[in-house]
C-alpha cells in the first residue's frame, strides 16, 4: 500500500510503481430487473466487487483484493515469522 510522507511541502502519498500487480478482472451485468454489475478476479479466488456502475464495481473489486491479500500476507507470518518473500514472474 503507498505510505504517506511529511516532507516542507505536507503530507504526501508515495507510489511504489515497482510492486504494482496486475489482475483479471470479469465483469457481469447484474439481472435486467436489478441492474449495476459485479466481478470477480481470477488470481484471487473469493474477492468480488458489486455496484450501481462499472467504477464503483472495479472499486469495490480492488478493494476486496487489497484486503484479502493484505489479510492473508499478515496471517502467513503470523503464522511463521521467519517466513521469506520471493517474486516469482510468470510468461
Amino acid at each position: 500500500m503507498p505510505r504517506s510522507v511529511q516532507d516542507l511541502r505536507g503530507p504526501r502519498t508515495l507510489v511504489d510503481y515497482t510492486t504494482m500487480k496486475r489482475f483479471t478482472a470479469i465483469i457481469h451485468r447484474g439481472e435486467p430487473d436489478e441492474g449495476g454489475f459485479w466481478a470477480t478476479c481470477l488470481e484471487v479466488p473469493g474477492a468480488n466487487g458489486q455496484g450501481e456502475t462499472k467504477e464503483e464495481c472495479l472499486q469495490n473489486l480492488r478493494e476486496a483484493i487489497e484486503l484479502m491479500l493484505e489479510t492473508e500476507r499478515e496471517e502467513a507470518f503470523r503464522l511463521d515469522p521467519l517466513a521469506e518473500t520471493a517474486e516469482l514472474v510468470l510468461r
